[in-house]
């Protein structure tokens, strides 16, 4: 056993933990077919939950809060949009599990209220969740 340190926080932790203990990151799992997205808590409505959907199939990924994380298996880049409970979709981009697979979700200002405007990819994601 020695201590290495974690991919997603940084932090050192047991060869041996099967997740991180300080975010829960996973340590022995291959997580190299994972995509995971912060997605900021939306300032105008806390707690508002977001779809994620795959492009062409329409199949749903994911459904999270605003301010959570949402994780996504795949293999291969993969291009989603995001919608809140209206369906209405919010924004259209690809997403990739190689390079840490990890993506920081942003809000803008839309017509009549907030929308996800951004998600660019990022070295680090805070696991925990905010409201």
């Amino acid at each position: 056993m020695s201590l290495i340190k974690c991919k997603e926080c940084g932090r050192e932790v047991s060869s041996a933990a099967e997740n991180c203990p300080h975010c829960g990151y996973p340590i022995r799992a291959n997580s190299n077919d994972i995509v995971r997205i912060k997605i900021d808590n939306d300032p105008t409505c806390p707690g508002y939950h977001i779809t994620i959907k795959e492009v062409g199939s329409g199949r749903i990924l994911a459904t999270v809060a605003s301010g959570s994380v949402a994780e996504i298996k795949t293999n291969k880049p993969l291009t989603i949009s995001f919608s809140g409970m209206s369906g209405i979709p919010m924004l259209t981009t690809t997403v990739s599990p190689e390079n840490g697979g990890k993506y920081h979700a942003t809000w803008g200002a839309g017509l009549f209220t907030s929308r996800i405007a951004s998600c660019t990819r990022v070295d680090y994601i805070d696991s925990s969740t905010y409201y």
